[in-house]
């Protein structure tokens, strides 16, 4: 569906269905001309264009009904940020195939290093691709609100989560000067959509990086005792922040009871020659306060699993993000698990929904007060056995981002999945019972 503003679609409507001005100001009751001329011409405001769409409702069929409302969710947001929202949604949706080669004529003849400053997507994505192919590291700095303001932006960093050779870095405001350009180390330029030779080569790459920014990917490195405490730490942090929006294929350590999480650590820990072993006490602690922060909730939280991501996990006892220091949880275990999660989910402060909509392969987690965590979907959180790295885009604007994303969007998507969830539940858990009884 196109992303309009609602004189767009009024006008889209009036050429198909042959309506005049006059015709259309009769429908809808108005006492002049002028109001519709107003509404064509971008010149009311939220509350004018609503009660407009309800007038003009009865005359409309569903096709058109759906338009004009969105129509509205645009006026509401921005036509920019909307489409930022429709690049997300379809990023989500669907799989994201590799850019296709750029051709050699259009990559730069040295230099290993490159560096970015802004956000000139739409002709130079394939070639970042093709560089990073090609081995060579780049170093690129956004603008904070560009993230979330400027479509394909951050899909793009995302897509980059599990390749090393690229970082991004995050600047409050662009710096003065030279914007939307690349430069490599050894003394190219791209810009406006050609690469230029720059005498000053390596001095030039040097001068133009801004100073400080925040770099936006961690936990690159998960493998000894410290990561692991610094990564639990973390995620207690982020938890306790507040209200939460989370999106992943199944529940997460934190949304399981105590001694099912805690009896799976141990016995995992007691019978393997792990480093991890010398954190076993602080690692509980932190893992009893993260239990406790979600099934003692103060804030609302909104929770979307995957429904094959599920039923894999009923199947075989291991999540989709399982800690590789957890044996695979036992039929009776996984049993307790989604007892708990149905009970907590009819707690007036929580909305868990099982969808069975296309997979995604990301898990992103948002956190009133705190930000935007994004991360791989199916992962051990253990560097050492795969490659792992996070996204984190720290700030209270992330957190409302993926809020407005998830309630105009996604959670309209997925909305007859709100009356199937509890059956869901339901019926999986007695399955389990039947099963293993």
């Amino acid at each position: 569906m196109k992303t309009e503003l609602l004189s767009q679609c009024l006008t889209a409507w009036m050429e198909e269905k042959d309506v005049s001005v006059a015709e259309l100001t009769g429908m809808v009751g108005y006492k002049s001309k002028t109001s519709v001329f107003r509404l064509l011409k971008d010149q009311c405001n939220g509350q004018t264009m609503e009660s407009f769409v309800e007038l003009l409702s009865p005359r409309l069929d569903e096709k058109w009904i759906k338009r004009f409302r969105r129509a509205l969710r645009v006026e509401k947001y921005g036509l920019q940020k909307y489409q930022t929202f429709d690049s997300m949604m379809d990023f989500i949706r669907n799989p994201q195939r590799p850019e296709d080669a750029c051709p050699p004529s259009m990559m730069p003849s040295g230099g290993e290093n490159v560096l970015i400053l802004g956000h000139p997507w739409k002709r130079t994505k394939p070639l970042v691709e093709q560089m990073l192919r090609e081995g060579r590291r780049i170093t690129h700095y956004v603008e904070r609100k560009a993230v979330h303001t400027v479509p394909g932006l951050l899909q793009s960093m995302i897509q980059h989560i599990g390749n090393a050779g690229y970082e991004a870095l995050m600047l409050d405001e662009k710096p003065a000067g030279a914007w939307h350009l690349m430069v490599t180390d050894a003394g190219q330029m791209f810009l406006n959509g050609k690469w230029y030779s720059v005498t000053e080569g390596r001095d030039l790459y040097s001068s133009l990086c801004p100073e400080g920014g925040v770099p936006l990917y961690r936990f690159a490195d998960l493998h000894r005792v410290s990561d692991y405490i610094s990564f639990m730490e973390n995620a207690y942090w982020l938890e306790s922040g507040g209200a939460a929006i989370i999106a992943k294929q199944t529940p997460g350590i934190q949304m399981m009871p105590e001694d099912v999480v805690l009896s799976a650590f141990t016995d995992f820990v007691s019978e393997q020659i792990e480093p991890i072993s010398a954190a076993a006490g602080s690692l509980r602690m932190i893992l009893r306060k993260r239990i406790d922060n979600f099934f003692h909730r103060k804030k609302p939280a909104v929770v979307v699993f995957e429904q094959k991501a599920m039923e894999e996990f009923l199947r075989t006892g291991f999540t989709s993000d399982h800690f590789y220091a957890f044996r695979p949880y036992t039929p009776e275990e996984r049993l307790r698990i989604l007892q708990s999660l149905q009970a907590i989910s009819r707690q007036d402060n929580m909305r868990i929904l099982v969808t069975d909509k296309k997979p995604w392969r990301y898990s992103m987690e948002a956190y009133e007060n705190r930000g935007l965590l994004i991360y791989p979907g199916y992962t051990r959180y253990n560097t050492e056995m795969e490659a792992y790295r996070e996204l984190f885009l720290p700030g209270q604007e992330f957190f409302t981002f993926f809020s407005e994303l998830t309630e105009e969007i996604v959670l309209p998507a997925f909305e007859k999945d709100a009356g199937r969830t509890e059956h869901w539940f339901s019926k999986a858990a007695q399955e389990i019972a039947d099963k293993h009884s």
